[in-house]
């Protein structure tokens, strides 16, 4: 990684482009929260990350963005408890993150965007509180609604509803400003009503999207026959009417008419078949530079995207040169290349 950070040279890429593809990609993967270190202190924690898989694309990527961000916060590699190799940028400085992170990502949506907008107030509420000696927070009803109001924007942070070690209901017990005259009505923060730009859904796509091709026999239509169909899902999130809005949002800014499935307790817009060769992987060839670690997925669909277009699938020889490409690169199918093969051989072709 120091290699790639000594040679580092972002003079060709346009700011404002990167800027709102770094978006999507937070908004897939990025985290952003306010926490209290310590149980009976009103002292705050910012922090800001965006984690990723470790490869050099991700370490290019990651390194890219701490330049466009005047050089703030860290990249660092870490291991998983079952070896895996994950790679993290991350911005812990309150200012950085107030007066650099924060703006930069200004495209988000959903509780992203409604953690962002809360970072100063929390921020500007915790320097005041800070310079007050706590015996004349706890004597003043004037200093406990702000103490009040500091501890329920922080907790009002939670991505998901994710719960604290300590709850709200103790922490304002602590400092003694339980109850109905010290809840404060917050701020409602509207959401972002922009289509999301297309190098916004690109990085929506890196962090939280999948593309790929399922095998599937068809045994009753004769010994050998089964067929291979292209799978392309932009973003899965999980269920919210904030995740909704946005999957639709994607769809209309792409021009698609939205093709949201629901599983278990996650949302996903996912297209297949001939959708994906003919208007998908052309949207993708217009960003092919962008693509970074699903480069090699692209190249993959667009080779056996050019075997459709010819119609060569419809032939033996057409069939063996799919699974090959398939085969050729990193895969989880449950079954190896061989069984396809031998199915092709047994399969009476005309």
């Amino acid at each position: 990684m120091e290699l790639l950070k000594n040679n580092l040279d972002v003079s060709h890429i346009n700011y404002k482009e990167f800027q709102e593809f770094a978006n999507g990609l937070f908004q897939a993967e990025g985290t952003c929260g306010v926490y209290f270190p310590n149980k009976d202190s009103l002292r705050v924690v910012f922090s800001l990350s965006i984690g990723q898989n470790y490869s050099k694309e991700a370490a290019l990527l990651f390194l890219r963005l701490q330049v466009f961000l005047s050089g703030i916060g860290k990249v660092k590699v870490e291991h998983s408890t079952t070896g895996e190799v994950y790679i993290k940028y991350t911005i812990h400085n309150s200012l950085e993150v107030i007066e650099k992170a924060a703006p930069y990502f200004k495209y988000v949506y959903g509780s992203k965007k409604y953690i962002l907008a809360y970072l100063v107030e929390i921020y500007n509420l915790s320097i005041k509180l800070k310079n007050i000696p706590l015996n004349e927070i706890e004597g003043n009803e004037d200093n406990l609604k702000l103490t009040s109001k500091l501890i329920h924007l922080i907790y009002s942070t939670n991505l998901d509803g994710q719960p604290r070690k300590i709850s709200l209901k103790e922490k304002l017990s602590i400092f003694n400003c339980l109850g109905s005259k010290y809840t404060p009505e917050l701020e409602v923060i509207p959401e972002n009503i922009n289509l999301p730009s297309k190098l916004f859904i690109i990085g929506i796509y890196l962090g939280d999207g999948s593309q790929g091709f399922v095998f599937d026999e068809r045994k009753d239509r004769g010994v050998g026959v089964f067929y291979i169909k292209p799978l392309f899902n932009f973003v899965s999130q999980k269920v919210s009417e904030s995740n909704l809005y946005l999957l639709t949002f994607i769809a209309k800014s792409l021009g698609f008419k939205p093709s949201i499935h629901k599983k278990a307790n996650m949302i996903s817009l996912s297209y297949s078949g001939k959708f994906v060769f003919e208007t998908i992987l052309p949207f993708l060839s217009e960003f092919s530079d962008w693509l970074y670690w699903r480069q090699s997925q692209f190249e993959v669909a667009k080779s056996i995207s050019e075997i459709y277009k010819n119609k060569r699938q419809l032939t033996k020889e057409g069939y063996i040169e799919i699974v090959k490409i398939l085969y050729s690169v990193p895969n989880n199918y449950g079954k190896p290349k061989e069984y396809w093969l031998n199915l092709i051989e047994k399969r009476v072709w005309k």
